[in-house]
């Protein structure tokens, strides 16, 4: 039987040597660090079964990495125990907000830490098994801000694209940016029905076969559930229509993707207590920092799981522009893609109706936004892509080795 792995990350070698010596004698195999940037390399190199993590590290502390952990999709479940010097509920409420599913206060017993880590991991292998076990389904992917001209359509519309033509595989792109309607536009499609049209149907009587009666395919692979022609016609998609949908198409295909309006109201929220991933756009403004601290209250009001959340910056800006670090220190968490200025490409874009990533697809725009693809989308996707890559695909994995835009 392979052993399990453990990551212990601590800036005390002391600890780090008692905590390897007791795990080591009960036949795990175990990897330090001793700051921020190390672990989260060694995150992904070493792939760890659980993570052991200290609060009080130098630079990055623990908060903030559990944190980005959580926020990578290849290891964002990994269990993690936290430890800590300091044994207040205010600690600990912190750590768990962070993503940590257990909590250890120094000092600690090694073999009381020993049993914790041998429970989690069990625990984990045992949740793993019975997703394995479980039909594949998937993923729905949500694109927001509550910052007007924040590209969020652009993006949501070349992301579906990016989507279809990375797997080869259909993708629907369900527009509730009801007021704009914008979506048709910018591929160039003439809707033949709305989500006002399905908003007619019995919803019980709903399946997958009726649901893409009301869809239309876009030469990439597309499939548009078009936003209705008229506010009139707006008010009759409910909230219950948009839960109602959106679970069907997980279960029909491997992506959807969501553009939404830039609001905090029932439709929007429907369709995010539905989604896996939920890409939050932000400007390099303040307007845009005010407005996504706004989000980032709201969501953890509402106990969306960090896990959830992905932050990009869409540098809107030709030239000036907050400096990233600043942003990522208000925000009090990292931006996980930096989408470039290149106002030329998405104008024209939206002008000719043809997405940047067909259209443009050597730009470095179209590049973050397959990298961006790439990083949302579903693991077991990504498995099978790998071992059949479409051309897209083994283009992107080729650049992403290089490390090339």
């Amino acid at each position: 039987m392979t052993p399990s792995r453990v990551l212990v990350v601590d800036d005390t070698k002391l600890i780090t040597r008692m905590i390897r010596d007791k795990l080591v004698s009960n036949g795990y195999m175990v990897e330090e660090a001793y700051e921020g940037n190390e672990a989260l390399a060694k995150v992904k190199s070493f792939n760890p079964d659980l993570i052991i993590l200290d609060v009080m590290l130098p630079g990055m502390d623990g908060y903030q990495i559990a944190r980005r952990i959580r926020q990578d999709p290849a290891n964002g479940r990994v269990p993690i125990v936290m430890l800590t010097a300091k044994a207040g509920i205010a600690e600990k409420i912190a750590g768990f907000e962070a993503g940590a599913d257990d909590y250890l206060t120094k000092p600690f017993d090694p073999t009381e830490l020993e049993l914790r880590v041998r429970v989690l991991i069990a625990r984990a292998k045992a949740q793993r098994s019975v997703a394995e076990d479980a039909p594949t389904i998937g993923k729905i992917i949500s694109v927001f801000s509550l910052r007007g001209g924040s590209g969020t359509s652009s993006i949501a519309v070349n992301l579906a694209v990016a989507l279809a033509q990375l797997y080869e595989s259909e993708v629907p792109l369900v527009d509730l940016a009801l007021e704009s309607g914008s979506v048709s536009l910018m591929l160039d499609l003439i809707p033949r029905t709305t989500l006002s049209n399905l908003a007619k149907e019995d919803l019980a009587a709903l399946d997958e076969a009726l649901l893409k009666e009301y869809s239309q395919r876009h030469s990439s692979g597309v499939r548009l559930f078009a936003a209705p022609a008229s506010p009139v016609l707006a008010e009759l998609v409910t909230p219950k229509l948009i839960q109602t949908t959106l679970p069907l198409l997980r279960r029909s295909y491997m992506h959807t993707v969501v553009d939404t309006a830039h609001q905090l109201n029932e439709l929007n929220l429907a369709a995010f207590d539905v989604s896996d991933q939920i890409i939050i756009v932000l400007t390099p403004d303040m307007l845009s920092m005010k407005s996504t601290t706004t989000i980032l209250e709201t969501f953890r009001s509402l106990a969306y799981p960090p896990e959830r959340l992905f932050i990009i910056l869409n540098w809107a800006f030709s030239k000036r522009g907050l400096p990233q670090k600043e942003i990522e220190a208000a925000l009090g968490l990292p931006i996980s893609l930096v989408i470039p200025h290149d106002s030329d490409a998405t104008v024209r874009a939206i002008n000719e109706g043809v997405p940047v990533v067909t259209a443009q697809p050597n730009t470095a725009w179209a590049y973050e936004i397959e990298r961006l693809a790439y990083q949302v989308s579903a693991p077991d996707v990504r498995a099978r892509a790998d071992a059949q890559p479409s051309r897209r695909y083994a283009l992107l994995k080729r650049r992403l080795t290089a490390g090339t835009g």
